[in-house]
């Protein structure tokens, strides 16, 4: 019995066809109802009564033979019959999936490294349980690893994305699951991934770890917090001097705050060197915010409204500003 649920039917063919030709409306309408069956279960009986009953015609016999010449007796048995074109097609469609899972099988093994039977024959418990025999991490480890990395996706960099656990040398290529072959990665990277075996932890990542877990107590459970000046993510933005430091770490520290990329806070630096340059007390606005807990910074008059998005103020709100500014010195001269 065929299982795929449909076959191409051909109207250009189908309409040329001396036998269709040749037909009644009626004869049509059975023929293309017998086809149906025909798929559906493979082949359809020869008996005419049944046929009769299959299509719901009373004088079958009449108009049987016409359709009875699209048909064929079934090999080995002149009990069943069966439609020659559906029997190509049905070919067709074996063939057609028969390529597509050889290819898929050679794709899997050319991503994973694996023969199709030996990643079947493996479940990814399996798998694990293995590479646990031969390295195994702690809940303490793990998460003190995930802050020494900057909280964040080490392949694409995404801070707000669920982070998971990527075993650097591919655990169905013998990999361990050791701490030394663990690192954060987002779940889109890591479905990604394939077989590469690229380490984007910091260079000094285990220095940083062991001091995180002396600090904290390598037993512990609970997730570590580890001062982000140990981070290489956080620590490659440099931040001007005449920001002061302290209000900047306030800000961004804040547990409302959503962390921002480097780009964002360059955006950040931008707005306030601008403000800076007008002779703005920014220091003030930056202090403000940080006090607050504000998710935007505001511009330094506190009847003016916080900018949009991450602080950044566009060139409308900016020229807006400026007109004001412009009347206010013409009244006070």
């Amino acid at each position: 019995m065929n299982k795929s649920p449909a076959f191409q039917f051909y109207a250009a063919e189908f309409l040329v066809d001396e036998n269709v030709v040749l037909m009644t409306n009626q004869e049509v309408g059975c023929y293309i109802k017998l086809m149906a069956y025909c798929w559906r279960e493979g082949s359809i009986p020869s008996d005419v009564t049944k046929i009769a009953k299959l299509c719901g015609e009373s004088g079958m016999a009449e108009i049987w033979p016409n359709i009875a010449e699209c048909f064929v007796i079934m090999g080995g048995t002149a009990e069943r019959l069966v439609h020659p074109r559906l029997q190509r097609e049905r070919d067709k469609q074996s063939e057609f999936k028969e390529k597509r899972s050889a290819s898929g099988s050679i794709g899997a093994s050319n991503k994973w490294g694996e023969t199709p039977s030996k990643m079947h024959g493996k479940t990814r418990s399996e798998r694990l349980s293995e590479a646990r025999k031969k390295g195994a991490h702690t809940a303490s480890e793990w998460s003190a690893l995930v802050s020494v990395c900057g909280d964040a996706c080490l392949r694409c960099g995404a801070v707000d994305a669920k982070l998971v656990k990527d075993h650097i040398t591919p655990i169905y290529q013998d990999g361990s699951d050791g701490i030394e072959n663990l690192q954060p990665i987002c779940a889109s990277c890591n479905s990604s991934k394939g077989p590469e075996s690229i380490d984007f932890r910091p260079d000094d990542w285990k220095k940083c770890l062991a001091n995180a877990l002396q600090m904290h107590g390598s037993s512990s459970s609970s997730s570590i917090s580890i001062n982000k000046k140990q981070s290489k993510k956080i620590d490659d933005f440099l931040l001007p001097e005449w920001i002061n430091k302290e209000h900047w770490d306030m800000w961004h520290q804040h547990p409302k705050r959503k962390k921002l990329s480097n780009e964002q806070k360059q955006k950040m630096v931008n707005q306030l060197e601008e403000w800076k340059n007008l002779g703005l007390d920014y220091a003030k606005s930056l202090k403000e915010t940080a006090l607050n807990g504000w998710q935007g910074i505001f511009e330094p008059k506190s009847n003016i409204k916080p900018m949009r998005g991450h602080g950044v103020v566009s060139d409308d709100q900016f020229k807006e500003w400026m007109n004001k500014e412009d009347v206010e010195n013409e009244r006070l001269t």
